[in-house]
């Protein structure tokens, strides 16, 4: 995340990193010169194609963004921890979660503090080993560990 409210999330088109099938198989053409020697020719090299990045930007968020976190399991999904309290969970293959009032709110922390004041988040980690596990540092001296599992999305901050 950012030192702002956004999140921004850039993807790369992968297949433009790949090589053309045809240049994989060994399609070489092989020929004699005047030696009687074989020789060899081999299709000219692929080349790079320039990669221009889509970039989303989300604005969820009242207060700065200060981490976001992804898990190899599940590639689809992503979440933010924001200094407004909220830890907020992204899907990619769904619509309508760029703005404030995007139903993503996976956990609200906003009246958790002494007297139900605001506290911070600082960070959010999921565990490598069991991907539902969710720990949150916040800015007060406790962390807190979720188990995603038994959370859902679908609370609106408005």
């Amino acid at each position: 995340g950012a030192m702002d409210c956004t999140v921004q999330l850039h993807e790369l088109d992968a297949g433009a990193f790949s090589i053309p099938p045809k240049y994989r198989s060994s399609n070489s053409s092989s020929s004699r010169n005047r030696a009687g020697t074989s020789m060899r020719r081999h299709p000219p090299a692929p080349q790079l194609h320039r990669v221009m990045p889509r970039t989303t930007v989300f604005r969820c968020h009242k207060s700065r963004v200060k981490e976001v976190e992804v898990s190899p399991q599940e590639p689809h999904l992503f979440w933010s921890a924001g200094e407004d309290g909220m830890i907020r969970q992204y899907d990619t293959r769904l619509p309508n979660q760029k703005a404030y009032g995007s139903a993503n709110v996976l956990i609200s922390l906003a009246m958790a503090g002494p007297g139900g004041g605001l506290v911070e988040c600082k960070g959010v980690d999921v565990n490598a080993a069991a991907p539902h596990l969710m720990a949150v540092a916040c800015g007060d001296p406790y962390v807190r560990v979720f188990d995603r599992r038994r959370v859902a999305t679908g609370g609106r901050d408005d």
